[in-house]
């Protein structure tokens, strides 16, 4: 069984602490000790801050994601997403929120869980515009057409 951990927080003058996936106290018998494994996640809470400093709008789209290495992960493949010369693809001009948004055709969270590298999935070829209502209804959908798209990207980056 795991360790349950907590976070400390000052409530009313005193000290409580809160469940929390990412605490850095564990209770042991009655008393709240800092739990010592929780230094790899430090170091990727920095290389995450470090990653994102000077992109507000990333830091705002990974926020909500708990897990380390999969907000870092996120944050490059928008980095290098971004990066590209969006002007190129069709529909750019009509980008908004509620027009038209960027899609992955193969998406972030399937090229994490795959190991895809993040130079991959962030591709031009992978990038093309859709409106909204349909990008929001695909989510993570794979096709065997992004399957083949992929594949010939990996190509492409080696």
């Amino acid at each position: 069984m795991g360790k349950t951990h907590y976070t400390k927080i000052r409530y009313k003058g005193k000290h409580e602490y809160i469940w929390d996936e990412d605490g850095k106290y564990i209770r042991n018998k009655s008393k709240f000790i800092i739990d010592k494994t929780t230094g790899v996640n430090d170091k990727l809470k920095k290389e995450s801050n470090d990653l994102i400093k000077g992109y507000p709008y990333i830091k705002q789209r990974v926020k909500v994601i708990k897990n380390m290495e999969k907000k870092i992960y996120y944050a490059k493949v928008w980095i290098m997403t971004e990066g590209n010369d969006l002007t190129k693809l069709k529909n750019f001009k009509k980008r908004s929120f509620r027009g038209y948004h960027l899609d992955h055709q193969f998406p972030i969270a399937e090229g994490f869980k795959k190991d895809i590298p993040p130079e991959v999935i962030s591709h031009i070829d992978n990038l093309k515009f859709i409106p909204a209502k349909k990008n929001l209804r695909k989510r993570d959908t794979i096709t065997h057409e992004t399957e083949k798209l992929i594949e010939s990207i990996k190509k492409k980056v080696k």
